[in-house]
């Protein structure tokens, strides 16, 4: 934890992707959903799902017993007693016996992983000899299809980009101006003046929406463009 007034500690973009994996997760000890997703990041294969059933359900989760707490704040009555706090009172949760910024019983969350041991995370693949760092610049970044989410690109061989979206009106539109479950658009222009062009479903579009569900990824071949589909009702499917 920092005090405040302290200066976090910061470093490379690198090692920072390999701490942040090496620590994430909400659980003192990863479950199966932890482990999954963390190792999708590591790995690069994650995905947006839309139902638990399509990554093996809910884990099992298995509890130790709660220990004692008889007023019900948070903190077990043991640690209460060693830290001289009263163990028949809830509000000394709130209360900041040492001074340093953070309530008691953020002291005590903060106790409880204190034993976490930070494994190193080693990448599927060697660094790229080619890419030595990535660095966005944000005062590039603007909206151009509010709302809309997923977004897989394909090149295809007339130079342009073809992508679809989920949940909104696409390029041009919002969540209540051209709403579509499922779009199709290409992409044009160099990268400071590029565009995007709805072609199915979406404001203003020539075409109407093709399909339902979701598209996770997808590929130009000659003059076909192929979408991977979650659809509504079925698994994945190709469309």
């Amino acid at each position: 934890m920092f005090a405040p007034g302290d200066t976090p500690e910061t470093q490379p973009a690198g090692e920072a992707v390999e701490l942040v994996l090496a620590r994430a997760g909400a659980s003192l000890f990863r479950d199966a959903a932890d482990r999954r997703v963390i190792a999708d990041v590591g790995a690069r294969t994650g995905k947006l799902i839309d139902s638990q059933s399509q990554v093996g359900g809910w884990p099992r989760l298995r509890s130790a017993p709660a220990p004692q707490d008889t007023d019900g704040d948070g903190m077990p009555d043991a640690w209460e007693v060693m830290r001289s706090l009263d163990q028949r009172d809830s509000t000394d949760r709130n209360g900041d016996d040492d001074g340093n910024g953070f309530t008691n019983l953020e002291e005590y969350m903060h106790a409880c992983a204190q034993h976490v041991t930070i494994a190193a995370f080693k990448p599927p693949y060697p660094p790229s000899p080619a890419i030595a760092g990535v660095t966005f610049d944000d005062s590039t970044a603007r909206t151009e299809a509010e709302g809309s989410d997923i977004w897989p690109v394909t090149w295809a061989e007339d130079g342009k980009l073809f992508t679809a979206w989920g949940d909104s009106g696409g390029f041009g539109g919002t969540n209540q101006v051209g709403w579509i479950k499922f779009g199709v658009a290409r992409i044009e222009g160099g990268k400071r003046d590029y565009h995007g062009v709805n072609l199915a479903g979406g404001k203003d579009a020539p075409h109407p929406a093709p399909f339902n569900g979701k598209s996770e990824g997808g590929l130009a071949l000659g003059n076909s463009l192929y979408l991977w589909r979650d659809n509504d009702r079925l698994p994945s499917q190709s469309e």
